[in-house]
C-alpha cells in the first residue's frame, strides 16, 4: 500500500480511538484494520522497517497513514509504497516499544531514558518498611552469589592416629571422567549482541523487595538491583545476558506484571 504522513496540524487532535495524536509516537491510520494491530512496515527502496500500532482511520483503504517519526526512519520523502505485515500482539508491543532502545549502548540509552525522563510504572513506588510487622524484609537487599548458596557442613574432629590416607584414583577412572567430559553437550553462546530486561524503577529496597516476590522463583535470582545514592531510586534489571528473540519472548511472558518493562543492553 501507499505510505504517507500526518499533516502537523491533526497535533494534539483526538484520533478515531480516542487518543491524543504526537508526531512522536509510532502510529498509523488505517481504513479497515482494526485498532491496536501491530504492523511491521517495510520500505523497499531503503530496506528500513518499523513497527506501528494503528490508532485512527484514514478515507481510502490502500493508503498506510504514519506519522512523521516512522516515515522519516523509513527513509520515505513524501510518500513511497510500502510493505505491510500483521504482528502477533505481544511480540509486536515488545518491537514497538523497544524499537528506539534495541541499537543504543548503554550509555546512550540512559542519557535518553534520562532526557526524556521515562520512569517505570511500579504498584509500590514509594513504599516503606514497616516496622510492626516481622515479615518485613532488611532494607538492604544482599544478592546471593552462586558461592555463597553452597550450606557449610560442621566441623567434624577425628583422631589424627586412626586417620588413613585416602586411596589415589587409578588412571582408569581419570580415562571415564575425561570421557564423560567430552560427552556433554557444549553451550554455544548466542552471536550478536546480548540483552537483559529492565522491569521498573522504585523509589525505596523495600519496593524493590516487593517487586522481587512477584517474579517467579526461577528468575529471582537473576534479579540485579541498581541503587541511585543521589534520589534513592532502585532500578530492577533481570540479567539474561541472552540473544534479542528469547529476551522478547521473556519480556512477553513478564508483559502483565511489568508492562512497562524495556529491554537494555546487557553489560558484561
Amino acid at each position: 500500500m501507499l505510505g504517507t504522513y500526518y499533516a502537523d496540524k491533526f497535533v494534539g487532535r483526538r484520533t478515531s480511538n480516542g487518543e491524543i495524536f504526537r508526531q512522536n509516537q509510532y502510529t498509523a491510520a488505517h481504513k479497515t484494520i482494526p485498532f491496536g494491530t501491530f504492523l511491521m512496515v517495510t520500505y523497499p527502496v531503503t530496506e528500513q522497517t518499523v513497527v506501528v500500532r494503528v490508532n485512527d482511520r484514514c478515507p481510502k483503504p490502500n493508503i498506510l497513514d504514519m506519522t512523521k517519526i516512522a516515515v522519516h526512519a523509513l527513509g520515505i520523502k513524501g510518500s513511497g509504497k510500502v510493505a505491510v505485515t500483521t504482528l502477533d500482539p505481544a511480540v509486536g508491543y515488545m518491537l514497538w516499544v523497544n524499537q528506539d532502545t534495541l541499537a543504543m549502548t548503554t550509555a546512550e540509552y540512559l542519557a535518553y531514558r534520562d532526557k526524556s525522563k521515562r520512569k517505570r510504572i511500579s504498584p509500590y513506588p514509594n513504599a516503606t518498611r514497616d516496622s510492626k510487622d516481622p515479615s518485613s524484609p532488611p532494607t538492604q537487599l544482599a544478592q546471593k552469589s552462586p558461592s555463597t548458596t553452597a550450606k557449610t557442613s560442621p566441623a567434624i574432629v577425628t583422631d589424627t592416629s586412626q586417620q588413613q590416607q585416602a586411596p589415589q584414583p587409578a588412571a582408569a577412572d581419570s580415562t571415564t571422567s575425561n570421557q564423560k567430559e567430552k560427552e556433554r553437550p557444549v553451550e554455544v553462546a548466542p552471536k550478536g549482541p546480548l540483552y537483559d530486561l529492565e522491569l521498573c524503577t522504585v523509589g525505596s529496597q523495600y519496593a524493590a523487595w516487593l517487586e522481587r516476590k512477584r517474579l517467579p522463583e526461577e528468575m529471582q535470582s537473576k534479579l540485579l538491583l541498581e541503587s541511585n545514592k543521589q534520589n534513592k531510586e532502585v532500578r530492577l534489571i533481570l540479567v539474561l545476558a541472552d540473544s534479542r528473540n528469547h529476551a522478547v519472548r521473556t519480556q512477553a511472558e513478564l508483559i502483565d506484571l511489568f508492562p512497562e518493562s524495556c529491554l537494555i543492553l546487557h553489560e558484561k
